[in-house]
């Protein structure tokens, strides 16, 4: 990574921008408006937009002549993973924070991640979030985790968020070997396979009980259209999180949490592609009467189904369950 030590400043956030038009000044505005500024820079990274973003965020910097703020332009459109890759080669705060340009903050974010930072002596900041559909909004809070092996087991489980717009993060951390965003062509969860890497380096995390970030949801269902290619790049996150636990000897700590995620990740195979994906990860059976994988029964049935070839059965009941939702 071409990051050198260098901390001039108290934070970094990192926005990557692409086809976001419609929401992009509202999320500048609300990072702009912190109240923490002073030793913040704004990293926008511009992943050839085809769209209006960029003038729409150059009108708004334009407001803002006392904020730090540096445009980064990519020669050609890399994806979002590549863009937060960007971001962080140029930063030189001491911490980093990741924002979506189609999401929103709280103005107090900034401040309050950073105070306990400081107070703590910590290497990330852990926090809640709230989840914005179009016609309501709920707040996901997320289990305390206070050591490396506590977040990474919660994140694996879904009981803390993957996601690098919930940590305040030590850029020094970014230094560490195999930390990184990039594998090719995976653009889904990209964030989630850096956050077990930079977690599993920290040695001191703390977790304040608040939401700061409005994750914008586009649609107003809970259920998001998903593709093979989204599946695709969700087992190739998985994949590389276990060879980088195995390669630093720490697989058996996260085992059931893996095993978990590939459990997921084949459901989502055999929902949107019924036949291809049946014979994926078929380790999995040996797992699913342990205790220590945390599973709810109807996925257990769902894997024995798919295991021995009663998969009919599956696709009997999903497809009487999508009848009766575009009846009702």
């Amino acid at each position: 990574m071409n990051v050198t030590e260098n901390n001039k400043l108290d934070i970094s956030v990192i926005i990557p921008i692409y086809n976001v038009e419609k929401f992009v000044e509202k999320c500048l505005r609300s990072l702009f408006a912190q109240t923490k500024t002073v030793g913040v820079e704004f990293v926008l990274v511009n992943d050839c937009t085809p769209d209006n973003s960029m003038a729409i965020a150059q009108r708004v910097i334009d407001e803002f002549p006392d904020i730090s703020i540096k445009v980064i332009n990519k020669e050609c459109n890399a994806g979002l993973a590549s863009a937060r890759q960007s971001g962080v080669d140029v930063s030189e705060g001491e911490y980093i924070m990741h924002v979506d340009s189609d999401d929103w903050c709280e103005l107090n974010m900034l401040e309050d991640l950073y105070a306990s930072a400081k107070i703590n002596n910590a290497d990330i900041v852990t926090c809640d979030y709230y989840k914005n559909y179009p016609n309501r909004t709920s707040y996901k809070r997320s289990e305390i985790a206070t050591t490396s092996e506590d977040c990474i087991n919660g994140m694996l489980n879904f009981k803390v968020a993957n996601s690098l717009w919930t940590k305040l993060i030590k850029r020094s951390l970014y230094l560490k070997p195999n930390v990184d965003f990039c594998i090719p062509g995976v653009d889904m969860s990209e964030d989630s396979l850096a956050s077990f890497k930079l977690v599993h380096f920290a040695e001191k995390i703390n977790y304040v009980p608040n939401a700061y970030l409005h994750y914008v949801q586009h649609c107003t269902s809970m259920m998001q259209n998903t593709s093979i290619k989204d599946c695709v790049d969700k087992m190739k996150v998985i994949d590389e999180a276990e060879r980088f636990f195995k390669e630093y000897n720490v697989y058996d700590k996260y085992k059931f949490g893996i095993i978990s995620r590939k459990i997921d990740v084949k459901l989502a195979f055999i929902k949107v592609n019924r036949n291809d994906y049946l014979d994926i990860y078929p380790e999995l059976i040996d797992y699913l009467f342990n205790s220590n994988v945390k599973l709810s029964i109807k996925k257990r049935i769902r894997i024995i189904l798919i295991t021995y070839k009663f998969q009919s059965v599956l696709y009997f009941f999903q497809d009487l369950k999508m009848a009766f939702k575009k009846v009702f």
